[in-house]
């Protein structure tokens, strides 16, 4: 039988998109960058359709290693002491002496002011969040060689009850992220917070409609680290 012209086009198009890995599928990007502060590596991963709107997403957040500090008990050897200010109060704390993950070696230092950081690695970098945040998921970080201190359990702040009674961080976390997904990245940037008469807590608003999420960091504009907005709407554009 003679194929008709209509055949052999639509013969030719499946050929066309077998060829080229079938229909357009669905694609998700990633992000790492600094938040909260810069004392923080949110990480977050977001899925988009063919027209590249946001169709899922997930967003966690783990702390630095600064967040443990070494017990009195630690053997000294293993441990640098030195000055660290939180909230305007200044401390003397003992860091672990060396801190890996990945291909990276932070080691505690103490500058001649006496203040206690860890160095060997920028931050600032998303390359640098990113094996951050994968090895602490992965229970990859070491102290000292020892993977049982820094452990998933203890960062991520999914899992380490950062917070406590005072700050419920999983209900913002959920309360951005579906934010996020209902409004977009390019509205949930321009969201502002409105103060609830009752209770006294500042919420994000989108389109005049609260988001539920109270944290400081929803969009802010800050130098030196993202917002959990930007963070989510970098891995948006990184769907390719």
């Amino acid at each position: 039988m003679k194929m008709t012209n209509k055949v052999m086009f639509l013969l030719a198009c499946s050929s066309l998109l077998a060829a080229c890995g079938g229909k357009v599928t669905a694609k998700t990007g990633e992000a790492y960058a600094l938040c909260h502060g810069g004392s923080y590596v949110a990480g977050a991963t977001v899925t988009v359709d063919a027209e590249g709107k946001a169709t899922a997403a997930t967003l966690g957040e783990v702390c630095l290693p600064s967040y443990i500090t070494a017990a009195e008990t630690v053997d000294a050897a293993l441990v640098v002491k030195g000055n660290v200010t939180s909230h305007e109060t200044t401390s003397e704390v003992a860091y672990y002496k060396e801190v890996t993950f990945g291909a990276y070696k932070l080691t505690a230092t103490v500058s001649d002011a006496g203040d206690l950081s860890y160095t060997g690695a920028d931050f600032t970098q998303a390359t640098v969040c990113e094996a951050y945040y994968k090895a602490v998921v992965a229970g990859e970080v070491a102290a000292n060689g020892d993977k049982t201190i820094f452990t998933n359990a203890a960062l991520n702040k999914e899992l380490n009850g950062y917070g406590g009674e005072r700050f419920d961080w999983k209900a913002n976390r959920d309360a951005t992220v579906a934010a996020f997904l209902k409004y977009g990245a390019e509205k949930c940037l321009a969201a502002t917070q409105v103060e609830d008469a009752e209770s006294g807590k500042k919420y994000w608003t989108v389109d005049g409609e609260s988001t539920g999420a109270t944290w400081t960091d929803f969009n802010k504009v800050a130098e030196g680290y993202d917002s959990y907005i930007k963070v989510l709407a970098t891995a948006q554009a990184n769907a390719k």
